[in-house]
């Protein structure tokens, strides 16, 4: 988290370094002892800010495969603790799908959503204060014009949401028929089924795409 904020506050600094560099130029271009100055002073700081992102990005990333790691020995061990009837009435290609697919959703939402909105936060709320700073009024004017975005987008993350749990759904359905077909492969070839269960899968298939296409659109 604390290289996450410094990260953060690194990059606004930079541009104003630059600002000043070009300031320097502009008033005095034989001043290139304080060019130099500032120009390392900026490398500096890029250096740094760098740093804490890659320590940001490390930690981030090895707390979700932690996680990660945690939650899938909780669902197997939850699932092999449930009792026969469980099994009889859910799919084998359902439960590993729960296991891999679901799991792996979680971990990318851990590692890279939560970094993103932690660092969106820290930007806007460093915009918003440089314009207060600069004008108020301008900050009024801004913040109302983020209010209907932010409505918008709330709605479209719901609908979103409700895509996400469509698709994995679908795409649990498509794993069960494809561990179906592929462990019972004797049989399929035994009574000619390879078009059947072929069809099977393409519609499967066609409905996860249907939902990938919708979800992309919105």
């Amino acid at each position: 988290m604390i290289s996450l904020v410094i990260g953060s506050l690194a990059n606004f600094a930079v541009p104003g370094l630059v600002g000043v560099v070009v300031d320097a130029m502009t008033q005095d271009p034989t001043d290139w002892d304080s060019i130099r100055k500032y120009c390392t002073f900026m490398l500096i700081l890029v250096l740094v800010s760098s740093a804490f992102v890659w320590v940001r990005a490390m930690t981030f990333n090895s707390m979700s495969e932690r996680i990660a790691m945690r939650l899938r020995y909780d669902i197997f061990y939850f699932l092999i603790n449930k009792d026969v009837e469980f099994f009889d009435e859910t799919k084998t290609g359902d439960i590993l799908s729960r296991i891999s697919s679901d799991t792996s959703v979680i971990q990318d939402g851990l590692s890279t959503n939560i970094s993103m909105a932690i660092r969106s936060i820290i930007t806007i709320g460093m915009n918003i204060a440089i314009l207060a700073y600069i004008s108020w009024k301008l900050t009024l004017l801004t913040v109302a014009s983020i209010i209907p975005v932010v409505i918008l987008a709330a709605v479209n993350g719901a609908f979103q949401k409700k895509i996400q749990k469509k698709v994995q759904s679908e795409k649990a359905i498509m794993s069960s028929v494809s561990e179906e077909a592929i462990s019972c492969i004797r049989t399929v070839k035994a009574f000619a089924t390879e078009a059947f269960e072929s069809k099977r899968y393409l519609e499967s298939n066609e409905k996860v795409y249907q939902l990938g296409k919708t979800q992309a659109m919105v």
